[in-house]
């Protein structure tokens, strides 16, 4: 029996300290679930499993990857079963027009309806995408669409819609005598001889305070004679166009009164001052438009010339206009004892001045003492030129010098601005001498697309917010083409639109965990068919074309659909395998663990009371003495 040493307490010790490490396991792997928590407990299943983790992670990717190239795939097949729909319609069309049986008009007709259908198609081609990636290649654009028949790309309509007059009872130019004088009455117009007569009455004051209506387009391409411009006239246009007149005087003279007439291809060129398309002076303008050419020498004009107490409403001009002073793209100049209002109005097209003062919208104008001057809701889109060396050019308005009352809001320009001195974004030379006496509210200028970035006569923008204040309607929208954001503004980032799509559909950087595939395709034959009208004999072929290139897209896109629904289901079954796997290594048996987790309680109970046992053993040593 010895004191020093309790060989018992160590016996009872070292097994207390056993099944207390053997419960502290079991409570672990029950409470984890988890037969290997750390690399101690099995370092080769550790590193087994860290590795199974790693590769069902990346499967769990890989199958979301698949999912959403699926469904990249479904939006593009969504969208070509659409073009698909129109382009059969448009076959359609083309059988249709090439059956014998239809005149001009209704191959008119039928043309027109094609130039929508195509328009439709590039827009839904253009259009498609997916998360922000085109599908299809970026932007196509159709290249001047125009059938041999004449529908035209682009249209140009009134700005207010026109319903037309009936004409038919009232008494037509023809047949009036133009040895008396007739007062008075409403009278039609419908040929360029009827215009030609009554504008000669009027000047010769055989037809007086009488109103013009126009009853029909008319044509003065095969007109020889010269033109009598007529002064003071009232003219009725109902809706209807004059086109490819060409002279060297104004269709209209000064002080007339004129509303819903189209003037479409004009061609005016004089050495005289003034020129213009329709007329100057006390001139009253109302939903009408001039497209064409105009030349003069100073106070030139796409639409009226030199103005006194104007006004002029819901009216454009898509005109090039050259001269040497004072040249606008639809007024040349404003005289300043008069009081004007130019509303609701728009330009495109050109403006080019040889010596002074060039305005995408106004050349020149003055406003002093009473007058007042209002400028509401005008735009111009169109480039502005002077070569002169003492210039003053604007995108809006070349010189303008107000001393009496302006009024002038929501107005811009986009064009390009070129000029030697005195230039500006909206207005090139600016003088205000009593600024109570004005009204200047939101009045701009795109700062990108017209070169210029001048303080105090109009407010820069950038092309993105521009758009975005004509998007939200606090200016106004004419459906014209503005300068696009540039590339950089990531506000108005265009869509992404890669050559090829790579969905990474497998777990390894290897090229077989991706599928590769090209999205982009043109519309084949389209735009030969643009050309040729479907009244040709070869529009079917062509449209054929088309269908096969769509059919060929959809084939494509339906074979990778086909792999991707193969992908997800091996993947599926990977992962299922994968898990299984990790599951045998990794998972604890409860059942196991909770007997073990109770043998090591007993176990740790019993050496706890033999350890009060073992601990009185040297005290019976005392019974010894």
């Amino acid at each position: 029996m010895k004191i020093n040493t309790n060989l018992s307490s160590l016996i009872v010790q070292s097994s207390l300290k056993s099944s207390t490490n053997g419960l502290n396991t079991a409570i672990e792997r029950m409470t984890t679930g988890f037969k290997i928590n750390h690399a101690k407990d099995n370092a080769a299943n550790y590193s087994i499993n860290t590795k199974l983790s790693t590769k069902i992670s990346g499967y769990e990717v890989a199958e979301d990857n698949a999912s959403q190239a699926l469904n990249m795939v479904n939006t593009a097949l969504g969208a070509l079963s659409v073009m698909s729909d129109y382009s059969s319609r448009l076959r359609s069309l083309s059988m249709q027009v090439q059956n014998g049986t239809y005149g001009n008009k209704s191959i008119d007709a039928i043309n027109a309806e094609a130039v929508s259908i195509i328009n439709e198609l590039y827009r839904t081609k253009n259009n498609a995408e997916y998360n922000g990636i085109s599908l299809f290649g970026g932007l196509e654009q159709p290249s001047d669409i125009t059938f041999p028949d004449g529908t035209p790309e682009k249209k140009y309509e009134f700005m207010v819609e026109v319903v037309h007059r009936d004409t038919s009872q009232m008494t037509s130019v023809s047949s009036l005598d133009e040895s008396i004088v007739t007062t008075g009455g409403s009278y039609s117009v419908s040929s360029v001889e009827e215009i030609e007569k009554a504008f000669s009455m009027i000047n010769s004051g055989k037809l007086k305070s009488a109103e013009l209506v126009l009853a029909n387009d008319v044509d003065y391409s095969e007109f020889t004679g010269t033109h009598a411009t007529a002064f003071g006239i009232n003219f009725d246009g109902n809706g209807y166009i004059i086109s490819n007149f060409s002279s060297t005087s104004s269709f209209l003279g000064q002080n007339s009164k004129v509303k819903n007439l189209g003037l479409e291809n004009v061609n005016i060129s004089s050495n005289n001052d003034g020129t213009c398309a329709f007329g100057g002076g006390a001139i009253k303008l109302s939903n009408c438009y001039a497209t064409g050419f105009v030349k003069g020498r100073n106070n030139v004009g796409g639409l009226v010339g030199n103005v006194k107490g104007c006004v002029i409403k819901n009216s454009y001009a898509d005109v090039e206009v050259r001269g040497e002073c004072s040249i606008g793209g639809l007024i040349g100049a404003i005289d300043e004892n008069d009081s004007f209002r130019i509303e609701n109005c728009y330009t495109e097209g050109s403006v080019n001045s040889s010596i002074y003062t060039a305005g995408g919208l106004i050349g020149w104008a003055r406003i002093r003492g009473d007058v007042k001057g209002v400028i509401n809701n005008c735009v111009s889109t169109s480039s502005v030129t002077s070569r002169g060396n003492n210039d003053a050019v604007g995108g809006l308005i070349g010189d303008f010098s107000v001393s009496g009352t302006l009024n002038m809001t929501n107005c811009y320009a986009v064009g390009e601005v070129s000029s030697g001195t005195n230039s500006g974004g909206l207005i090139g030379q600016f003088t205000i001498d009593n600024p109570e006496k004005c009204s200047i509210s939101n009045i701009y200028y795109n700062m990108e697309s017209t070169g210029q970035n001048d303080t105090g006569k109009g407010v820069g923008l950038s092309s993105s917010e521009l758009n975005k204040m004509v998007a939200k309607g606090h200016l106004p929208d004419y459906g014209l083409d503005l300068p696009l954001p540039d590339i950089y503004d990531t506000s108005s980032r265009p869509l992404y639109s890669p050559a090829f799509v790579t969905f990474q559909v497998g777990i390894s950087g290897e090229d077989s965990a991706g599928i590769y595939q090209d999205l982009s395709f043109t519309i084949e034959g389209l735009k030969d068919l643009c050309y040729l009208g479907l009244d040709d004999e070869k529009s079917l072929e062509k449209i054929d074309e088309m269908i096969a290139s769509i059919s060929s897209k959809e084939l494509e896109l339906g074979a990778l659909q086909n792999r991707l629904e193969s992908v997800l289901e091996q993947v599926g079954v990977a992962y299922d395998n994968l898990v299984s796997t990790q599951s045998t290594i990794r998972d604890a048996d409860i059942a196991e663990e909770s007997s073990a987790y109770i043998r090591n309680q007993i176990l740790q109970q019993a050496a706890t009371t033999l350890m009060a046992t073992a601990n009185q053993t040297p005290a019976i040593a005392l019974q010894l003495l």
